[in-house]
């Protein structure tokens, strides 16, 4: 027979069913026949008692039948071990039908060798794994070897094989609605519109999502004891990821509660009395899926017996016996039940961390046993996945430059990888495989690109795109640091916010600019209703920090950021600090506008604590942190610095007044009520507009200086007066110290007049001593009152008065009081407030007369002069041969005010001034404030004393163009700053002691400007070469800072080029010079000078008075002479001085 007519006939009996009779031990029963295949290529012939019963009666295999007889007209005989089957048909043409049948179906199992491999595979195979039943597989060997003892005793997997094929054959459906209700009984849909539940069903898209998740149907709860009876209920699961694994389909989706209605939770198994089941009553219960140990089925001996279905859900304390009518729906629940257990379990241990069905992942990982194929394969579904996320963000366009379309992307891409991340943690056993190659590969795909749009799309991102890419690395590597350890991640976080604190920083420049200007136009600014005069520069300065965190925050609302806001913030304030003190320092205000600035102080102490706690508030900062990072108390100490400053030029106004009236009194004649008066009306406009505490200030001042004229007055009175006079002067004493109380008394605090006031007990005791053996504690107070003023010479002035006491004891005294205040200078030699007074020294002793004491200071700077004064400066040597190349331009006056040019060569030991007292002058005034400074790496900053700690100002190293000397003056040099646009910058004027510290600082500073220059171009080297972790480049690399600093080694190669040809020339003058000595010495003797002058009017010249010198002169001072003789020569001079001469000009 041919293979193509066996395999018609074979499957024509596959479908053989019907009725037959079949002979008992007494009488013919009618029973329902059909050939059913189980598994693969195992035949049997089952009978029912009709065809509607749910299992088999009895099972023939059909292997195992010996012989098939037909018998008489319908009959026929099936010869079994042990046992015969006598069989009836309904006539003679049905029977052939079943023999033929059976005969051929027998000889397809035996005659083809298939019962032999069955037989082997049993024998030799295991069982396959991922069975869905818990219950365990026998082999079934003896089954096709030998029959049974009993073919109505069945194994029950094989029960179940048969009754599933028994269904096939009946129902042929496949569904996960399990049975269907009868007629007392709800559908599932009215079920589900009674919980609600349909609404949500159907807004779960698309609907082969929620297909998947769901099983319910009607099963019979009930108990163990009585397996044929119990409740018919509803039960219903929803999992978070598909049950029906067998199918094919499957989705990285994962259901949550958010997805069900608000009663309803998912990964548990609810079930319903559908007949109490309305709108307002959703009476169920439920069991947690994660708390279930097995779902298994259960058959007992004589299964053909029972009534439906029955699995076992067993949970730790209780096992609930549940039926169903088809084996159908058994086995799908079953398998349903089962998965879900799997994934309620995992996603219990993830925590509700689990947002993704990784499944299909592993699944693609682990088809392939190769790792190189593996992670192939994984590769590929990751740029699979990448690609959908373009082609959502981007449709079927190129990839354009907005920056925010970028990082949208991207953050569906990194908050997908995680989400792949933590299920695969949580997988049982977690895929620490899939994780690493997972996350590596993605990873450094997602970098390269962010890198790649960076560097080709950098200048066109605004500051809030580059929040918004801050923000990004920032969320990246908090999601992913548990998988992900990248430094490149917070160092590109990092680089973004600088890159937006300096831009932000260049902006506000020209703002708080603009703020000083309004500042500098207010020359008459008005009260406000506290009576106080303030500018709104304290609010407009923090509106503009506010407005960048209000603006910036919302962007990227991180710690960074704040971070960068306090940078910012730091720069603004300190900014506009350095530009108000710079002002000042000019003097460019009036009075009224230096109470602005003294009253701000309160308004900017309030704003930076207000700007601290802000900030403190938002980024959860700790006390310590929040101070380091905004600097707070020593912005506070600059502003108070500032304050201080216009309160002393303040105070200056008021305060030099009062010498003009104590001149040339006598001290008895001395009218404090009339002083008072002058000093209360020049005063009380000014302390009126002062906030309350600059008004204490300033008229504690008034007082403390007036007290100090009072008694310069009275101690130079003391040389003339006589003895007579003595009394006199304790008696005016204590009647002036009572005038003061009375009129200070509700002006100053009274500790505050107490303490002014004390001077007028102590001169008192030293003008009643006995014998001046109990004034030293006297002494000591005065010298702290008066401060350096008070020495032993003013002892001796005020005991000149004392005609009552010998030589000896005033000697005593004099000598006594020297040795208390040396003691006391010793012991407070760094205490500024005790060593000087507040503002200045307008007193050098007290008791000397101004004229001998102006006569002294001068004699001390004719001195000064002729030598360095170490007190003022501190030199440092320095041997560096590199300077040997350089020139220093030394200039030199002679009695005639022509200056002498001699070049100057450095020697290798160099002397370099570290610190010490210049005289800088303000602008557009011939006014000098003497002032400490200190050169430092970076720059020259300057204080008002030696002991000073607060910085007045500072010129930065970087800014300085040229240092030169200036030709007014011996003792003068300007530091000129860079300019804009080819323009010349600010002019600083300085005035040193002497000549020759004028020219230590001219090199000290030209020195430090080389030796900056010379780090900063080693430093600008490496920018582009900084790496991470040794292994790839950095993602963000700032080409802003780049620029700014190759935009200062150009800077610097400019000035080092500018310096090199200035010394160039030099040289070449001196060596001209020497070349030309022999040619000089042949003119004539008559001939002194050569006139040397350039077509262009100058206001300088150059002769020549000997052969080896020539003189810089001007024009007005002295008629040149024109001699012919060697023209050639100091032409060529000329054309080589003439740059110089327009420089010294």
């Amino acid at each position: 027979m041919k293979q193509q007519e066996l395999q018609q006939i074979i499957g024509k009996a596959k479908t053989l069913q019907g009725y037959l009779e079949k002979k008992g031990d007494i009488q013919w029963q009618k029973r329902f026949f059909s050939v059913v295949e189980p598994q693969e290529k195992e035949f049997y012939l089952v009978y029912q008692d009709k065809q509607t019963d749910q299992r088999a009666k009895g099972t023939i295999l059909i292997a195992d039948i010996k012989e098939i007889v037909a018998d008489g007209d319908k009959e026929f005989l099936l010869k079994y071990p042990n046992k015969n089957f006598k069989l009836r048909a309904q006539n003679t043409q049905i029977r052939d039908e079943w023999v033929t049948a059976l005969i051929h179906l027998k000889k397809y199992v035996t005659g083809n060798g298939i019962l032999d491999e069955r037989k082997k595979s049993l024998q030799n195979s295991p069982l396959k794994h991922g069975s869905i039943s818990q219950s365990p597989r026998s082999h079934r060997n003896s089954e096709l070897i030998k029959p049974s003892k009993s073919h109505k005793v069945l194994d029950p997997e094989l029960s179940s094989k048969i009754s599933l094929s028994l269904e096939d054959k009946r129902l042929g459906s496949d569904s996960n609605i399990c049975d269907s209700p009868t007629k007392v009984h709800k559908t599932a849909e009215e079920i589900f519109d009674l919980l609600g539940l349909q609404q949500y069903i159907d807004g779960i898209k698309p609907k082969e999502v929620i297909q998947n998740r769901m099983i319910y149907g009607y099963l019979r709860k009930q108990s163990k004891s009585n397996n044929k009876s119990g409740y018919m209920r509803f039960f219903l699961l929803i999992s978070s990821k598909p049950l029906y694994l067998n199918k094919g389909y499957t989705d990285e989706r994962i259901l949550t509660n958010s997805d069900l209605p608000p009663w309803m939770d998912i990964d548990k198994l609810y079930y319903f009395d559908s007949n109490k089941i309305s709108e307002n009553k959703k009476t169920s219960k439920e069991l947690l899926m994660h708390e279930i140990l097995e779902v298994k089925q259960f058959d007992s001996i004589q299964s053909h017996q029972e009534k439906g279905f029955v699995f076992i859900v067993s949970e730790q304390k209780r096992d609930y016996y549940l039926c169903s009518n088809l084996e159908t729906d058994r086995q799908k629940w079953i398998s349903a039940l089962n998965v879900g257990i799997a994934t309620a379990k995992e996603i219990k241990k993830g925590g509700g961390q689990i947002k993704k069905n990784v499944d299909t992942i592993a699944k693609i990982y682990d088809q392939s046993e190769a790792l190189q194929k593996k992670k192939a394969d994984l590769r590929k579904k990751i740029d699979t996945d990448c690609m959908h996320f373009v082609l959502n963000y981007y449709g079927d366009e190129q990839k354009n430059d907005n920056i925010f379309t970028l990082i949208s992307y991207l953050a569906d891409v990194v908050e997908d990888m995680k989400n792949t991340l933590e299920a695969c943690l949580h997988k049982e056993p977690p895929r620490q495989d899939i994780i690493k190659e997972y996350s590596e590969y993605l990873h450094e795909k997602i970098l390269q690109e962010i890198k790649q749009f960076w560097d080709q799309h950098h200048e066109k991102i605004n500051n809030e795109g580059i929040l918004s890419l801050a923000k990004f690395f920032h969320d990246y590597n908090e999601k992913l640091k548990k998988y992900v350890k990248d430094n490149r991640l917070e160092d590109a976080s990092n680089t973004l916010l600088n890159i937006y604190a300096s831009r932000s920083m260049t902006i506000s420049e020209e703002t708080i600019g603009n703020m000083i200007q309004s500042e500098k136009k207010i020359t008459d600014p008005q009260p406000t209703d506290e009576d106080y005069i303030y500018s709104t520069t304290p609010v407009d300065l923090f509106k503009l920090i506010n407005t960048a965190i209000d603006s910036g925050y919302r962007v990227c609302p991180t710690k960074g950021f704040l971070k960068a806001v306090g940078k910012f913030a730091q720069f603004s304030i300190s900014f506009y600090q350095e530009a108000l003190q710079e002002a000042l320092e000019d003097d460019l205000f009036n009075e009224k506008q230096l109470i602005v600035f003294c009253n701000n102080t309160v308004k900017f102490e309030e704003k930076v604590k207000e700007f601290q706690k802000r900030v403190q508030t938002i980024g959860q900062f700790s006390d310590e942190e929040v101070d380091e990072m905004l600097k707070t108390h020593e912005i506070i100490k600059q502003f108070i610095t500032i304050s201080t400053n216009a309160y002393n030029n303040i105070a200056s106004n008021h305060l030099c007044k009062l010498r003009t009236l104590f001149q040339k009194k006598n001290f008895l004649d001395l009218n404090l009520d009339d002083l008072f008066n002058t000093i209360f009306e020049n005063a009380k406009e000014t302390t009126q507009l002062l906030f309350m505490k600059y008004q204490k200030k300033l008229w504690k001042d008034i007082l403390d200086y007036l007290i100090l004229f009072y008694f310069q007055t009275m101690i130079q009175s003391c040389k003339k007066a006589k003895k007579e006079h003595l009394q006199q002067y304790i008696q005016k004493l204590q009647q002036d110290e009572q005038f003061l109380q009375d009129q200070f008394n509700e002006i100053l605090f009274k500790k505050q007049l107490e303490q002014s006031l004390s001077s007028f007990q102590n001169i008192q005791n030293l003008l009643t001593t006995e014998d001046g053996s109990d004034v030293q504690k006297d002494i000591k107070k005065l010298r702290i009152a008066f401060g350096i003023a008070f020495t032993h010479k003013t002892v001796a002035y005020i005991f000149q008065i004392r005609k009552d006491l010998s030589k000896d004891d005033i000697e005593y005294v004099v000598n006594t009081s020297e040795n208390t205040i040396q003691q006391y200078n010793k012991e407070h030699q760094n205490d500024e407030n005790l060593q000087r007074i507040d503002i200045g020294k307008p007193i050098e002793v007290l008791g000397i007369d101004i004229d001998q004491e102006q006569q002294e200071s001068q004699t001390d700077a004719d001195s000064s002069n002729q030598r360095l004064k170490k007190k003022t400066i501190f030199i440092s040597i320095n041997t560096d041969d590199s300077l040997n190349s350089s020139v220093t331009d030394i200039t030199q006056k002679d009695s005639k005010g022509i200056i002498t040019y001699t070049p100057y060569q450095e020697e290798n030991l160099v002397e370099k001034i570290e610190e010490g007292y210049l005289y800088k002058r303000k602008p557009d005034k011939y006014v000098y404030d003497k002032r400490y400074f200190k050169l430092r790496d970076n720059g020259l900053y300057w204080f008002l004393t030696e002991t000073s700690q607060d910085v007045q100002n500072k010129i930065d190293i970087t800014s300085i163009d040229e240092v030169n000397a200036d030709g007014e003056s011996q003792n003068l040099f300007e530091i000129v700053l860079q300019g804009s646009k080819g323009k010349k910058g600010k002019i600083y004027k300085f005035k040193a002691e002497n000549k020759q510290e004028r020219d230590l600082w001219i090199s000290s500073i030209k020195m430090q400007m080389k030796l900056f220059d010379e780090k900063h171009q080693k430093e600008i080297a490496p920018i582009e070469a900084i790496n991470i972790e040794g292994k790839v480049q950095k993602i963000i690399t700032d080409y802003e800072e780049i620029k700014r600093k190759q935009r200062a080694l150009q800077q610097a190669l400019e000035r080092k080029k500018k310096q090199e040809e200035k010394e160039e020339r030099a040289r070449q003058l001196a060596q001209m010079m020497q070349q030309n000595q022999k040619q000089d010495q042949q003119i004539a003797p008559s001939v002194s000078i050569h006139e040397l002058r350039s077509s262009s009017q100058r206001n300088a010249s150059i002769y020549a008075p000997t052969p080896n010198q020539f003189v810089i002169y001007k024009n007005d001072q002295q008629e040149p002479l024109i001699k012919k003789q060697n023209r050639n020569c100091f032409d060529k001079i000329s054309e080589m001085c003439s740059n110089f001469c327009r420089k010294f000009k």
